[in-house]
């Protein structure tokens, strides 16, 4: 049985291979587009450089307003039947 990549569902042969794939694409462009390889390069080691707090996602659970609004509503039924 193969193992799987914990975020998706293939197996990470599948993985490796897409990750290879992509290897050989992007030294291929960047070797007849230097200039623009250059700037994406620069662009991914800023994004890579950030502090983790900086970057939107779905991990970030504080900036999460859904659970900020359930929160509430659970305080202020609470508070309701404390008046009561």
């Amino acid at each position: 049985m193969q193992q799987l990549n914990s975020r998706s569902k293939r197996p990470r042969s599948h993985t490796k291979h897409a990750l290879r794939k992509l290897d050989v694409v992007w030294r291929n462009y960047s070797h007849r587009h230097p200039a623009e390889a250059q700037q994406v390069e620069e662009e991914l080691m800023e994004l890579d450089n950030q502090e983790p707090e900086d970057q939107p996602g779905a991990s970030n659970v504080k900036d999460n307003p859904s659970k900020d609004k359930k929160a509430k509503s659970k305080k202020s039924s609470a508070e309701e039947d404390q008046a009561k």
